[in-house]
């Protein structure tokens, strides 16, 4: 009971660590927009993160998730933290503590929170879920996965001026039906 209010506790707290708490001016805001579209990790991870807390935006966890996933896969360090946030807590994804775990061991080094939250799972999975969970961290190492990571919706370019449409499937999967 400890561990999973520690984890669901750290949702917020390290989100909102990557974000900016001021309110951005609509310029700000935009051009912040346009630098993420354009590919900018640092920009894309920070979008994520406002949409995550509801900073300047709705607050949208799928939103927040497709945008923290496009700076991770590209292999920005607190982006694959924060993916493991959301994987390890299902904020935006389905739970999955295997995948949280890849997420969090390919960063361990640069974050010492990434690490702690790594060795907790290491704790409560079973040998087959710490086999998997390893063999998961290899396989976004080797770039086997880390860019052809398949979440619908998740790759698709958003609008000029909105967040892209969520399918009934794509809604279907974030909520893990």
């Amino acid at each position: 009971m400890i561990v999973k209010t520690f984890f669901i506790s750290t949702i917020a707290v390290l989100l909102c660590a990557c974000s900016s708490t001021a309110k951005l001016s609509q310029q700000d805001f935009d051009l912040l927009f346009q630098k993420a579209r354009a590919g900018d990790a640092k920009s894309q991870n920070t979008l994520g993160s406002m949409y995550a807390n509801g900073e300047n935006v709705s607050k949208d966890e799928e939103e927040a998730v497709r945008w923290l996933l496009l700076a991770a896969k590209q292999g920005l360090p607190v982006a694959q933290r924060n993916i493991g946030i959301c994987f390890n807590n299902g904020y935006g994804v389905p739970l999955n503590k295997v995948e949280a775990y890849a997420w969090f061991n390919l960063c361990a080094n640069t974050y010492d929170d990434a690490r702690e939250l790594r060795d907790q799972l290491d704790n409560v999975l079973s040998s087959a879920e710490r086999i998997a969970a390893q063999k998961r961290t290899r396989q976004l190492e080797d770039g086997l996965l880390i860019q052809s990571i398949v979440i619908p919706g998740f790759g698709k370019e958003p609008k000029e001026d909105a967040p892209p449409e969520k399918s009934s499937e794509l809604r279907n999967i974030l909520r893990g039906a």
